[in-house]
């Protein structure tokens, strides 16, 4: 199955993204009643595109993030990146968008 240009009817691959999706969350020796621990903060290595991405995902639901990077120029490119990804997505409105912009504001400027 191609999920970029599928052969099978849509309703087939939806079926099988929803199946994957839950398959997912299914960590196998994992006993069902673990409990959950929560995630107050999170450092990531390296700044770049993935560490990036990564970091923007955790400040979008308020989760404090450290960064480190081997050099400062690209530790001040990173922050610069995300500003500008969030600053468009604010501007596209959405209450998920919205709700981070505490920490839009928190991020270094450069």
């Amino acid at each position: 199955m191609s999920l970029v240009d599928p052969i099978e009817p849509k309703e087939a691959v939806a079926e099988y993204i929803a199946a994957a999706t839950k398959k997912a969350w299914v960590v196998e020796g994992l006993p069902a009643d673990t409990p959950l621990k929560p995630v107050k903060k999170v450092g990531i290595i390296g700044a770049g595109t993935m560490g990036g991405g990564i970091s923007m995902n955790f400040v979008n639901v308020g989760i404090p993030v450290h960064i480190v990077e081997t050099k400062q120029e690209a530790l001040d490119r990173g922050p610069a990146s995300s500003r500008r990804t969030m600053s468009v997505r604010l501007r596209a409105g959405g209450s998920r968008w919205r709700k981070c912009r505490s920490a839009w504001r928190g991020l270094p400027r450069r």
